[in-house]
């Protein structure tokens, strides 16, 4: 499985979110017109690890999730309910084709106003959150 349907599936499992989302997480990007709010997110490198001796099966992912809603508020409660998510390293993931996932490391957040193409202040709010995540396989 790779890492990008272990998110999308992560993200799916979690009946906070979803019932924030319902089914709009998407990867990559939102488009246009669909209904707030919404999650996006984005696979932006991944590193293999390496030992003193050899590369292991173990990689680093930098992940980008934008909570995307009508108001910051709105954003704001998305992206606890994620964050209490993606943090929670209680319990290593394992994913059905064998891939451990370590959903921990969030490396901070930023937040922005999405351009509603009219030049006035009330486009969408975004909160824009990202992580590191191990994962074996991916």
């Amino acid at each position: 499985m790779s890492i990008e349907t272990a998110i999308y599936a992560r993200l799916q499992e979690d009946l906070t979110i979803t019932g924030l989302v319902s089914t709009r997480v998407s990867p990559e990007w939102r488009r246009e017109g669909t209904a707030l709010p919404a999650l996006v997110y984005s696979v932006d490198s991944r590193t293999p690890v390496r030992t003193l001796t050899a590369t292991t099966a173990l990689a680093e992912f930098s992940v980008t999730i934008d909570c995307i809603a009508a108001s910051m508020s709105g954003a704001r409660t998305l992206a606890a309910a994620v964050s209490g998510k993606l943090n929670d390293n209680t319990d290593p993931y394992t994913v059905s084709s064998g891939t451990l996932i370590r959903w921990s490391a969030s490396d901070g957040e930023d937040v922005e106003r999405m351009d509603d193409q009219e030049g006035t202040d009330d486009g969408p709010r975004v909160v824009r959150q990202t992580y590191r995540i191990w994962a074996t396989g991916g």
